[in-house]
């Protein structure tokens, strides 16, 4: 064993320093450009830190208490495991009250007020009582998991969440969260509730959004985004928590830093996403799982399911924990006990937990596109506006580097690690440095049975996803309690082994994690440039309005900004070219990159311009910006293989009732050109005659795809 501790060592040493001589994002520069410009804040930007902070303070402890009441009764350990098992039910239960709000079309501030208030009641009732005796344990065991550990391996997990906190105070510059992530919120708050949207991204699993819908309608962005930075703290102390259970409290907190400072899970963490509670959910999963089975307690069984159909309430991937953890019970219980019965009965109660949680999106699909996994399983079930090659599209945008032999499959932890740094993939060197070694020790019986039931969950449910898809942050999820497990496995070789092992392991952790930051810093002074926004030297409006590389192509929040001054209060803008819409302040129609394009849908066969106005009127349109430079870029994704009759139809439509108002240029900063994005006013015949006619812009971008 004293040996195969000192080649896992060598092998985590011998991967670091190849990544440090072959990753080319790595500059150690960066660190000095970072440091924050010497500007004085304005009171303007304080204020709205402040107010957002505030807000957000009390809708988060709102929830913690909902859900520490919801497990009061229920023996699921005390301290820190009940302050963060309260905290992730209180947040799931928080997002079902929302998603109430919105089925009622109840999204008002003043509804959102209403419920914030009641959960700040219960707040100031049940502290006193539950809550000061609660956090001042978690505290205290906080204290003394901390103190235990290195100085330098706290700092780094403190660091990571510092950085994270001050992130989600910057603007939103993520695509995904542009289109879907806030972009449907920002959709439901025009609306006034949950209403069916033609976006596929509207029926993926709302868990998140609904939060962000709240957070948006409470305070704005930043209110929104600090509910995803709390599950990467939340991720953290029930890391640390776990650890403490399996006597390895330093491994629990070595988990959490090489989960959450792999540059993936900075750059997910950062944005207004899902990936980190999807994470937190599916390592709060785990552990309740086996703690179930080591200290015989149902009660966390139960928790199990609960976080598991929270996971998949979050996020379609979300669907493979659940399904992962109900097979390794099943299987744990068989070849524990040979009890077949049990392990079926246990397998149905856990996946009727798993259904019940995450009932109210699949309900809410049925209703509005007739498939309650929409787009999955559209081939059997259809759906309203599915079409098979659009969404074929979809299905391949992602995937990756395919493995086509023996040894490309052998290999493709080597190439995901030092080939695969694009879509916020970026694994950096501690998963492939510390997992290897990790495993021997815990499968050669040096760690608890229940963190080899870990590991092998969490190793099941990575080698199933790397299958179906090589993006790596798809597979974030089993990473957080893999490497939880790791954590744990090199605290005990850390502990028996002697000072020459512990320095040299010491020098490796942290060059790993420098590497980490840096990368990260890197991303932050390449394509963030916070320092002036969050000082309130550049505007919010300002800072969401021109590119950023590697992340946001082509807004048009400064026509967004400008329609919001000439459409009437009632109107709605049709949004063609573009599919990001979470900075559009105005109601809106759109449709996204593997949707049916909206003139298609409004078009009949006959071709008729007439029969086009009149939808494009029913749907409340009065405005139409066109985003030419993202309209290039996503005419690859076929958003104008219109068939002939639609043509024909926009055509007519667009000579008869098509008038520009303003055309200008994207306000770019990192990037020169002249981007254009074109604001047109719908009128009716008359109105229009007196103007001339413009140039149609999208006939560049047509393609002859007769159907």
């Amino acid at each position: 064993m004293k040996i195969a501790a000192w080649i896992a060592l060598l092998w985590a040493i011998f991967v670091t320093l190849v990544y440090l001589i072959l990753e080319p994002s790595i500059d150690f520069s960066v660190i000095i450009g970072l440091m924050p410009e010497p500007l004085t804040p304005t009171l303007e930007a304080l204020l709205h830190h402040a107010r957002s902070l505030a807000i957000w303070i009390g809708a988060f402890l709102g929830s913690l208490t909902l859900g520490c009441r919801v497990i009061m009764r229920l023996k699921v350990g005390a301290g820190l495991s009940r302050l963060c098992l309260g905290s992730a039910v209180g947040l799931t239960l928080t997002a079902n009250a929302i998603f109430l709000l919105g089925v009622f079309g109840l999204y008002r501030p003043m509804f959102f007020w209403s419920l914030l208030i009641f959960l700040l009641l219960l707040f100031v009732i049940d502290w006193p009582v539950r809550l000061e005796p609660l956090f001042g344990d978690a505290a205290s065991e906080i204290r003394t998991i901390v103190s235990a550990a290195p100085l330098w391996l706290s700092g780094t997990v403190g660091l990571a969440m510092l950085i994270a906190f001050i992130m989600a105070f910057v603007p939103e510059t993520s695509y995904d969260s542009w289109l879907y992530h806030l972009g449907v919120p920002r959709w439901y708050l025009h609306e006034g509730g949950i209403n069916d949207m033609t976006l596929m991204h509207a029926k993926f699993p709302p868990l998140m959004s609904l939060l962000y819908t709240w957070g948006l309608g409470l305070s704005g962005e930043t209110a929104a985004k600090l509910f995803h930075w709390v599950f990467g703290v939340l991720l953290a102390l029930c890391a640390m928590a776990w650890g403490k259970e399996e006597g390895e409290p330093q491994g629990g907190l070595m988990g959490a830093a090489a989960f959450l400072l792999m540059p993936m899970s900075m750059f997910n963490w950062w944005t207004a996403g899902a990936d980190i509670a999807l994470s937190a959910l599916t390592l709060i999963a785990c552990w309740c799982w086996v703690s179930h089975f080591q200290q015989g307690n149902r009660h966390r069984l139960i928790l199990a399911g609960f976080f598991a159909g929270a996971a998949c309430a979050t996020k379609y991937t979300g669907v493979l924990t659940a399904a992962v953890l109900i097979i390794m019970h099943s299987i744990h219980v068989v070849a524990q006990n040979r009890r077949w019965k049990q392990a079926i009965s246990d397998a149905m109660v856990l996946g009727s937990i798993v259904l019940l949680v995450s009932l109210p999106w699949l309900l809410k699909n049925w209703v509005h596109a007739g498939n309650p996994v929409y787009p999955f399983l559209g081939s059997w079930l259809g759906g309203e506006g599915y079409e098979a090659q659009r969404v074929a599209r979809f299905w391949a945008e992602n995937k990756g580097w395919t493995p086509r032999n023996l040894l490309e499959i052998l290999v493709l932890p080597w190439h995901l690690t030092f080939n695969n740094s694009a879509g916020l993939s970026f694994l950096g060197p501690m998963p492939l440095a510390l997992i290897p070694g990790a495993l021997f020790v815990i499968f050669t019986g040096r760690l608890s049975k229940s963190m080899r039931w870990t590991a092998s969950t969490a190793l099941t449910g990575l080698v199933v996803m790397l299958l179906f898809n090589r993006l790596t942050r798809y597979s974030l999820p089993f990473l957080a309690p893999l490497l939880l497990t790791a954590g744990c496995a090199w605290s005990a070789l850390w502990r028996t082994k002697n000072r020459a092992f512990q320095t040299i392991l010491s020098a490796g952790l942290m060059a790993m994690i420098t590497i980490n930051i840096i990368i990260g810093a890197g991303v932050i002074r390449k394509n963030y440039q916070p320092w002036r926004v969050l000082s309130g030297h550049e505007s919010r409006q300002d800072y969401q309005s021109y590119s950023r590389p590697g992340l946001l192509p082509f807004p048009a929040t400064a026509m967004y900004a400008f329609a919001k001054t000439v459409m009437p209060q009632d109107g709605r803008l049709l949004i063609l070219g573009d599919e990001k819409t979470s900075t559009c302040f105005v109601p809106y129609r759109v449709a996204g990159a593997f949707d049916i394009p909206l003139p298609v849908r409004w078009s009949d066969s006959s071709g008729d311009g007439e029969v086009l106005y009149r939808r494009v009127s029913q749907e409340g349109v009065t405005h139409i910006l066109v985003n030419m430079a993202e309209a290039k870029r996503l005419a690859g994704y076929g958003i104008f293989d219109w068939p002939g009759y639609a043509r024909a139809a926009f055509d007519e439509f667009w000579n008869a009732h098509v008038r520009l108002i303003k055309a200008t240029p994207i306000p770019e900063n990192f990037f020169s050109g002249h981007a254009l994005l074109l604001l047109y006013e719908v009128l009716n015949q008359k109105e229009a005659a007196s103007k001339p006619v413009p140039q149609n812009p999208l006939l560049k971008f047509f393609r002859n795809n007769e159907r």
